[in-house]
């Protein structure tokens, strides 16, 4: 009888963040963690490998990609949405998490529409860059941060 597979799968780079360090430390300690911005042709010979996948949103998880995924248990999507995870679940005998199941817990968090109004009026006004003018320089030069008017 061959062992479980401890390996999980994070298609994010969030190891590059110091500011996570405490969640993800732990993590290491347990299990066998790759964190990999990957590719569909990657995903396809190395799925097999992995317990547990966090998915990028950037590459669909096939059908075609889970009959070859041998030790997968569970895909965790940090997103609301699951249009990029083609496959019935429950046929596949997958655990499937998504936010949608943690929605009382997610509610006071600002929905993503509303960030990126935020970045579109921010970047539209060179509002970052202003302020970041302002805090190299100490002082604020409003006619070299006029942006433009939606």
């Amino acid at each position: 009888m061959t062992a479980k597979s401890n390996k999980i799968l994070i298609g994010y780079p969030l190891n590059k963040y110091e500011e996570l360090s405490g969640i993800i430390s732990p993590l290491n300690k347990k299990f066998d963690v790759t964190f990999r911005d990957y590719d569909a042709g990657w995903l396809e010979k190395n799925i097999h490998l992995f317990r547990v996948i966090v998915p990028s949103l950037k590459v669909s998880i096939n059908k075609g990609m889970l009959k070859k995924a041998k030790n997968l248990e569970l895909i965790f999507t940090p997103t609301t949405g699951t249009d990029h995870l083609k496959f019935d679940a429950k046929k596949a005998k997958i655990k499937l998490l998504s936010l949608l199941d943690f929605r009382n817990d997610i509610a006071s968090i600002s929905a993503t529409a509303e960030l990126a109004f935020l970045f579109i009026l921010s970047l539209s006004r060179k509002a970052c860059m202003a302020a970041k003018d302002v805090r190299e320089n100490g002082k604020w030069q409003r006619n070299d941060f006029l942006g433009t008017e939606l």
